[in-house]
């Protein structure tokens, strides 16, 4: 299941666009009733992003051969506040091993994981050898996760403070174009 186009809201999609595709193109009457905005069925979706956000990080946890009680921190996606707080009950995970900044930045959907990755690692919240959970829930109802173990100490980030574009430099030939520019725009380039 995914976004998909319908005209049936009792259809079996959870997230649909009713209007605006080539089933149902734009008219003023499509606009009058608002069917280009995305519909949702809340309920049903909030039930299946925790149950797969858990099912998705239970498989992570066991496929990196540890159990949930060796987690240090959990960064989830921050969908919302609600859906972070029933993965936790799912999963019989303290919340105080959950770091959250929704209540912030709102749902930032694909940048929210490491956006609080990176607020964790500031507030001192990873340390060397720690266990990490990440897991998210996006479009398409997609769910995916990783267990790590935090290699680094976050103390060393510092050394990065002073280093700005002068400080780096990528070595001739080393990274070619993937889509070199276009021979016939590069007039634009002498401008």
């Amino acid at each position: 299941m995914g976004i998909e186009m319908t005209t049936d809201p009792s259809g079996a999609f959870l997230i649909w666009l009713p209007a605006g595709g080539s089933a149902r193109p734009a008219s003023d009457a499509s606009f009058a009733a608002g069917d280009h905005y995305m519909k949702m069925k809340g309920t049903e979706t909030f039930k299946m992003a925790v149950r797969t956000l858990g099912s998705t990080a239970t498989a992570s946890i066991k496929k990196a051969g540890l159990d949930l009680s060796d987690i240090d921190l959990v960064v989830p996606h921050q969908a919302n506040i609600r859906i972070i707080e029933a993965l936790a009950k799912s999963l019989d995970f303290p919340m105080a091993k959950v770091f959250v900044n929704v209540d912030r930045y709102g749902n930032t959907s694909a940048a929210s994981v490491p956006l609080a990755l990176s607020e964790a690692v500031a507030a001192g919240r990873v340390e060397k050898g720690a266990k990490l959970l990440f897991v998210a829930f996006g479009s398409g109802l997609t769910s995916g996760a990783i267990t790590l173990e935090w290699t680094e100490d976050p103390a060393n980030s510092s050394r990065a403070d002073g280093i700005g574009p002068g400080n780096v430099s990528i070595l001739p030939g080393y990274l070619e174009a993937v889509n070199p520019f276009p021979p016939a725009l590069e007039w634009m380039l002498k401008k």
